[in-house]
Order: structure tokens, then C-alpha cells, then sequence
């Protein structure tokens, strides 16, 4: 009796978890397109995200980020908590720098990890190279500056799901930087590369 009902407690919870995470609990909210034709209730929500991405791409870029032991400073909305993850030396990830509005998830992650290939450009194919299962959708160059090499921005998925993210990787001073966020951000976030600079 008491195995059954460990048994049931258990099967609630996991129900009870998925449902979660289908409605509300992902980690980046769904985006659903003009297009799409959805029109249920999470289609608000989603105008709701969409509306806040759109504030974000038009705000004044009032904060500064400067992060001396990566050579690198960016300006941000002041909506944007900056916060930083430093790496698990105990496994192969580096910093990582979240900057992120509460209770959105709107915003970017920045990973920096050791990458000490000379000149390297990071395209499509020599991201494949060292990830062959990685999806890589719209490739776009990303031009750095003169001297400063190629990086590459593209979606992680089909256009239009809901877990695709903008992917924009670029090696600079020694380090990979791989930023990550949402395609509804890429307004915003086209605005805040524009102010990145290296040392």
C-alpha cells in the first residue's frame, strides 16, 4: 500500500512537472510568429515578449559592462541585470555572463573559454568541425573590425521554434565568445554589439 501510493505521489509530480514546463516553464518563453496562426492564450504571451523585446531595441543603452580579464566591454538597457557564472573548473566551460531581465528571460549569455588558435575565423565550417552535431541555420559572417577576424552568427534551429536560439561566436584575444539569445532579441542585441569593444 504505501509502495502505491510513493507510486502515485511520484507519477503526479512528474505529470504535474511536464504540464509545467509545456505552459510556462521553459527556460526561454515561446515565440510564435505573425504568421504562425496560433491564437490561443500563450499567443499573448508571446506579444507580451515581443512587446518587451521591441522596448528593449529602442532603450537608451545607458550601462556600461567592462570585464578586464577578457579585454572585452559592451553597453546595455538599464532593464538588464548583469550577472556572472564563473567557470566549474572541473569541467570544460568557461565564464559565463547573463544579462537578463527578470521574470522574462529576455536578455544574452556571453560563454568565454580558452581558444588560442592564431587568426582564427569562426565559421560555419569550423564550428562543425569541432561540433559536428551542432545545428547551424542562416549563417551570417560577423565582421569584428579590421585585424580582428571573422565570427559568425546563425539560429540554432528552425525559424519559428520555440527552443531556437540566435547564436553569434567570434574568437578575440585568446578566448571564444559565444553569446546566445533569443531571435525576438536580435533587434536589441544588434544594437548592443555595436558598442562592443576589445582590448
Amino acid at each position: 500500500m504505501k509502495k502505491i501510493l510513493v507510486l502515485i505521489v511520484v507519477l503526479i509530480l512528474v505529470v504535474l512537472g511536464y504540464w509545467l514546463y509545456k505552459t510556462n516553464g521553459s527556460v526561454f518563453p515561446t515565440v510564435v510568429g505573425e504568421n504562425s496562426g496560433n491564437t490561443d492564450s500563450a499567443s499573448l504571451t508571446d506579444t507580451s515578449l515581443k512587446d518587451e523585446a521591441d522596448a528593449f531595441a529602442n532603450a537608451d543603452l545607458s550601462e556600461i559592462y567592462e570585464d578586464p580579464t577578457y579585454g572585452f566591454s559592451l553597453k546595455y538597457p538599464s532593464g538588464l541585470e548583469p550577472i556572472l557564472i564563473p567557470a566549474d573548473p572541473e569541467s570544460d566551460t568557461g565564464d559565463m555572463f547573463i544579462f537578463e531581465q527578470n521574470g522574462t528571460g529576455l536578455g544574452f549569455q556571453i560563454i568565454v573559454s580558452e581558444f588560442l588558435e592564431e587568426n582564427a575565423d569562426i565559421t560555419p565550417e569550423r564550428i562543425l568541425k569541432d561540433i559536428p552535431d551542432m545545428v547551424i541555420k542562416k549563417p551570417e559572417e560577423v565582421n569584428l573590425g579590421e585585424g580582428r577576424g571573422k565570427g559568425t552568427t546563425f539560429l540554432d534551429g528552425e525559424e519559428g521554434n520555440s527552443e531556437t536560439n540566435r547564436q553569434i561566436w567570434f574568437a578575440a584575444n585568446g578566448h571564444l565568445f559565444q553569446i546566445t539569445s533569443m531571435p525576438v532579441f536580435d533587434k536589441a542585441m544588434q544594437k548592443i554589439l555595436a558598442t562592443w569593444t576589445l582590448n
